[in-house]
């Protein structure tokens, strides 16, 4: 049975060749800027190939800076996608027991993984603007 490592290390491969592509907000220079958008779709992928595992999405968050980062933990171990954009940062994280940023972006949201999506595609359509007719 493959790895949530190794398919976590082929979704990457599909987002890095793909980026172009992918009409989602940033994704065109993922690893840049792509984080939640990659999370997302990251996410999706995880649940329906390993239905079983507990998965969350962190939204990590630096005060001074205004700077924000979204992440994905699967089963308690942290799997970023993104995280190669980071100055110092020179490869995506699988599977670690903490984030590499986890003390610059020390102000933590947790989701779980459906109201996380239901709230990036809330956010995606504008449903503020359908508001009226719901």
């Amino acid at each position: 049975m493959e790895s949530v490592i190794s398919f976590s290390e082929k979704v990457r491969l599909v987002f890095e060749q793909n980026k172009k592509a992918i009409d989602l907000p940033f994704f065109h220079s993922f690893p840049q800027n792509a984080c939640e958008s990659s999370v997302c779709f990251h996410a999706m992928l995880v649940r329906e190939k390993f239905p079983n595992m507990q998965l969350e999405v962190v939204l990590g968050s630096n005060q001074m800076n205004d700077e924000h980062h979204y992440w994905l933990e699967v089963d308690g171990l942290a799997f970023d996608l993104t995280c190669d954009q980071f100055d110092g940062i020179y490869e995506p994280i699988y599977a670690q027991s903490e984030h590499l940023m986890a003390t610059y972006f020390s102000r933590t949201l947790r989701f779980f993984f459906l109201v996380f999506l239901l709230r990036y595609l809330g956010n995606l359509v504008f449903v503020d603007l359908f508001s009226a007719v719901l």
